[in-house]
C-alpha cells in the first residue's frame, strides 16, 4: 500500500474505500447497499493498527459528506483516535506520527459537526450494454493486408460513462490470426503488476468504430492478472492502430507470453 502523506485520503487504501463509497453513492445505490459493500471489506483492512486507522477514518469521512456518518461510526472514530495513532506511521516518516495525530483530532473536529454541504447524487447512467466482455480476444485491420490482436482485460464504469480497456498481443501478420496464434503470442507485462501498453476506448466513442473488430474466442485471463501496468489516454480507432507493436524512442518494457497470464 502506498502512502503519500498523513491526510485521511493521502493512500491508496483510503482512495479505494472514499471512491467506492462515491462511485455507488452517484450511481444511485441505497445508503444500505452502500454500508453493507464497505463493512464487507472490514477484514480487509485488519492486519494492523494504521490499515484500521485508515479504514475506519476514510469510510467515516466519505459518510459525513454524504451526510450520512452514523453515531456508531462517529464513535468509532473517537475510540480509535483515544486509542491514539498507530506507531507504524513513524516509518513513514520522521514527525509522520506526530503530524498524523494532528490531522486526526482535526478530522475529529470536522465530523463531530452535521455536514453543512452534503455531497448531491451526481446520478450517474450506469452502462451495462456493453459489446464486448472481459477475455474477449479480438482481431483488427491494422492496413489494407496486416492484422493486429488485442486482448478484452476490463470493462468498466466511471463517473457515469464506460470504458473498455485493452492489452496490446505482440502480433501483426498479413494472415487473419487466429486463436492459437494469439495464444501462443507474448504481451507487454509485468507480473504481479498488469498488462503494458494499454489501449482504453470510451464506450460512447466504441460504438462509432466497434465493426472494425471481429471476436475469434476467449482467453481466461487470471483474475490477479486481470489489471493494468499503465494508464492508457482514452483513444480512438486511429489511437488504437498507430504505432501498433512499435517499442523505439520509449522505456523498454518487458514481454512475456499470454499463456503465462491465463488459467
Amino acid at each position: 500500500m502506498a502512502i503519500d502523506g498523513v491526510k485521511i485520503i493521502d493512500s491508496d487504501s483510503a482512495h479505494d474505500i472514499y471512491n467506492s463509497i462515491m462511485e455507488m453513492y452517484h450511481y444511485g445505490k441505497s445508503i444500505e447497499d452502500i454500508r453493507f459493500q464497505i463493512d464487507q471489506l472490514e477484514s480487509d483492512y485488519s492486519f494492523n493498527d494504521l490499515e484500521i486507522e485508515i479504514y475506519t477514518t476514510s469510510y467515516a469521512l466519505a459518510m459525513w459528506e454524504i451526510g450520512e456518518l452514523t453515531k456508531e461510526q462517529l464513535q468509532k472514530v473517537r475510540n480509535l483516535i483515544n486509542k491514539g495513532v498507530s506507531p507504524l506511521w513513524s516509518k513513514i516518516g520522521s514527525q509522520a506520527q506526530e503530524k498524523r495525530k494532528v490531522e486526526l483530532e482535526k478530522f475529529l473536529d470536522k465530523v463531530t459537526n452535521p455536514n453543512p454541504k452534503v455531497k448531491k447524487r451526481k446520478n450517474y447512467k450506469l452502462i451495462t450494454d456493453f459489446i464486448f466482455e472481459p477475455n474477449d480476444v479480438l482481431i483488427f485491420k491494422l492496413d489494407k493486408k496486416n492484422y493486429g490482436a488485442a486482448i478484452l482485460v476490463n470493462v468498466y464504469n466511471d463517473r457515469g460513462k464506460g470504458y473498455y480497456d485493452f492489452t496490446e498481443v505482440i502480433l501483426q501478420t498479413n494472415e487473419k490470426p487466429t486463436l492459437e496464434m494469439v495464444k501462443s503470442s507474448k504481451v507487454y507485462a509485468r507480473k504481479n503488476i498488469g498488462f503494458d501498453n494499454p489501449k482504453t476506448i470510451n464506450h460512447k466513442d466504441f460504438l462509432l468504430f466497434s465493426d472494425k473488430f471481429e471476436k475469434i474466442g476467449k482467453v481466461n485471463i487470471r483474475k490477479k492478472d486481470r489489471q493494468l501496468g499503465g494508464i492508457s489516454p482514452k483513444i480512438n480507432f486511429k489511437d488504437f492502430c498507430d504505432d501498433w507493436n512499435w517499442d523505439g524512442g520509449r522505456m523498454k518494457k518487458k514481454t512475456y507470453f499470454l499463456s503465462e497470464f491465463l488459467e
